[in-house]
């Protein structure tokens, strides 16, 4: 039998509703057509507290077929199934629509979750009706140069009929693989689909705060391990927990836990979820608190690491919705020793952290990686001595206080000359420095507020002296010297950076020019 085929025909409908509109068969797309052949094995998943999508697929390991119903372990939970909660799966039948509900009669195949996988598989029994059903099949072959590909997805989101949705795979890593296919709530547990296939490559579980970003897992890796295992060692359902009986512990806020109980305390590994349903921890517990290994979820984000004593300690990740991660050390619930963040831009930072500050030695870089500062921290700013390289190729190097400049340092040029050498105060050159222009000419003297201030002298790119005085704001004023090139010069008064008030111009032999009034650069006499 081919993909999506039963013992029976497939479909001989001549109309057929796609993204909610109805087109006949003669004006049917190659991927509309794909779409018809997968859509009776695409499942709307409904319980008390969870909402998505489903597919009907086939799975071959290493001693027998299955037929099962797969979708994201956050849809349908193992602790739903061990706890028989009532849920209820549709799917279509030609053009029929059928219901089951899962109970003992169903069993637990394999579930991944946490880091890497967010997978139920649970076989279809008994399977009086299976000739009336259409199952999937995956992609068994690991596919190569996918970036870039098309996709569709079928799917039931919340309050909408059965629609697909297309777009292409925008990137990989490890077993993930994101997409730009619009997706909305109830839509996890979606299938992928190549454009040009209707065998299963992944399986879509969640969307991002970014709406061209949504993540998927490829069904690869755990179609290889049903593959080489036998399946006569799965845990069936009314026997999963060996460690005690799986029960349901109520907190005061109106949160409960599903997992098993020691003394009346979640202990080992169970659920903490939120009053809404949606789960709020899921990890290691031990006499009633968060100890050992988990996930924790919050408004903006989750952590995936170690706990103690119900607080993030030791390893951990985490992960905000804005796009921003943190990998590292954690004490008390708190960014602590080290570790690295990324932001959502993509420079990061790697060092040392206090009480969730930068603190102590670190570098950070920008998103291509190249080195941003070599500077030590104090709560999150800058202290001493270091080095900061500016987007623009510059960079400096000496001191630093509260995150400023300040004190004695260098500014140098992108090809390694430098540019100014001299004091800072408050991020700012103030006090005496020498500053160095690229044609070669430089200044020695005072500076203010950024700006050559005071007494100082100018001079040519041979070390002569071009001008000696008094200095406002960048410019020559009040009284100084200027040499020319041709050899003569002025003695007297300047504004704004001109010849301007009483002053003498002279000859390069010494004798006298001018001697009288300049106004705005000119001789009056």
């Amino acid at each position: 039998m081919g993909i999506c085929e039963s013992k029976k025909n497939e479909p001989n409908t001549k109309n057929y509703r796609i993204n909610e509109v109805e087109i006949k068969n003669s004006q049917l797309k190659p991927i509309d057509k794909n779409i018809i052949k997968v859509s009776p094995s695409i499942c709307k998943i409904e319980s008390k507290n969870h909402i998505g999508t489903g597919f009907l697929i086939r799975l071959n390991t290493l001693n027998k077929e299955l037929f099962c119903l797969m979708t994201n372990q956050h849809v349908i939970t193992r602790e739903m199934v061990q706890l028989k909660e009532e849920i209820e799966i549709l799917y279509n039948c030609e053009e029929n629509n059928l219901k089951i509900k899962l109970n003992n009669n169903e069993r637990f195949i394999k579930d991944y979750i946490d880091i890497d996988l967010d997978i139920i598989i649970i076989e279809i029994l008994p399977k009086d009706n299976i000739n009336d059903i259409y199952f999937l099949y995956p992609e068994i072959n690991n596919i190569n140069n996918i970036i870039n590909k098309n996709i569709y997805i079928p799917q039931y989101p919340a309050k909408l009929n059965f629609c697909y949705s297309c777009g292409n795979i925008k990137n990989t890593i490890n077993n993930e693989i994101i997409h730009n296919a619009t997706t909305k709530s109830g839509s996890s547990g979606s299938p992928i689909f190549l454009e040009n296939s209707i065998k299963v490559i992944a399986i879509h579980k969640q969307g991002n705060i970014k709406k061209t970003e949504n993540y998927g897992n490829f069904l690869y890796p755990i179609i290889q391990l049903l593959k080489n295992n036998n399946i006569n060692n799965e845990i069936e359902l009314n026997n999963i927990n060996k460690q005690g009986e799986i029960s349901r512990y109520q907190y005061n806020n109106g949160d409960y836990y599903i997992g098993p109980l020691l003394n009346g305390l979640p202990n080992g590994k169970g659920k903490i979820y939120y009053k809404n349903g949606n789960i709020h921890y899921e990890g290691d517990m031990i006499n009633g608190k968060r100890e050992g290994y988990g996930k924790e979820n919050y408004d903006n984000g989750y952590y995936i690491g170690e706990f103690k004593n119900n607080q993030r300690n030791g390893k951990g990740k985490c992960i905000w919705k804005n796009g921003d991660i943190y990998e590292g050390e954690y004490i008390n619930d708190l960014r602590e020793g080290y570790g690295k963040y990324i932001w959502k831009d993509g420079s990061y930072y790697i060092g040392y952290f206090q009480k969730n500050l930068k603190h102590g030695k670190g570098k950070q870089f920008y998103k291509d990686g190249t080195l941003k500062s070599d500077i030590d921290f104090v709560n999150d700013k800058f202290e001493g001595y270091g080095r900061y390289n500016y987007e623009n190729g510059e960079y400096y190097i000496g001191q630093w206080h509260n995150d400023l400049i300040e004190g004695k340092g260098k500014l140098y040029y992108k090809n390694g000359k430098i540019k100014y050498d001299g004091n800072y105060i408050n991020d700012k050159k103030e006090g005496y420095g020498e500053y160095f222009w690229e044609n070669g000419e430089y200044y020695k003297g005072d500076f203010l507020n950024c700006l050559i201030h005071g007494k100082g002298k100018v001079y040519y790119n041979n070390g002569n002296i071009m001008y000696e005085g008094d200095f406002k704001n960048d410019y020559k004023e009040g009284y100084g010297r200027f040499n020319y090139l041709n050899g003569e010069y002025y003695i007297g008064q300047w504004s704004q950076g001109k010849r301007h008030g009483k002053g003498v111009l002279y000859y390069p032999n010494g004798l006298i020019k001018n001697d009288g009034f300049f106004f705005n650069g000119k001789f009056e006499g």
